[in-house]
């Protein structure tokens, strides 16, 4: 067995051993919170760098739903000038309709005089016929 001062050494030679391990992982953790640190300082510029992206991407749906707006504010001013412009032609074929009308009225006046003196001029033949056969 071993003695009390052998003991002791052993003691004193395992601590040391030990603080030597113990000051070798404190080191390493040093190194460690190291590569931490430089992947903290690359994930932040990454996430600025995502910051940027989604900025960029604020700033073009905005323009684009200024765009649309822009579009659709052209559309529907569009849409009013062109019903508009066919509200206009439609009171004229309306106007040009009820012209056509009049015409039409005024030439079934035309055809049923043209039947009463043709009528009258058929009778007056007839009867001019009957009395020159009658005379002669």
């Amino acid at each position: 067995m071993l003695t009390m001062p052998e003991t002791d050494a052993n003691l004193a030679t395992l601590e040391k051993k030990i603080d030597g391990g113990f000051a070798r992982v404190d080191g390493q953790f040093e190194v460690v919170d190291e590569h931490f640190k430089r992947i903290d300082e690359r994930f932040e510029r990454v996430d600025e760098r995502f910051d940027a992206v989604d900025k960029r991407f604020d700033r073009v749906e905005a323009t684009m739903k200024e765009g649309f707006a822009n579009a659709d504010l052209r559309s529907t001013r569009m849409e009013a000038t062109m019903k508009e412009g066919f509200d206009r032609i439609d009171t004229k074929f309306d106007r040009m309709d009820a012209k056509f009308d009049g015409i039409n009225v005024k030439f079934e006046e035309l055809h049923r005089l043209a039947i009463k003196i043709g009528g009258g001029l058929i009778g007056t033949l007839i009867v001019a016929l009957v009395t020159a056969l009658a005379t002669h």
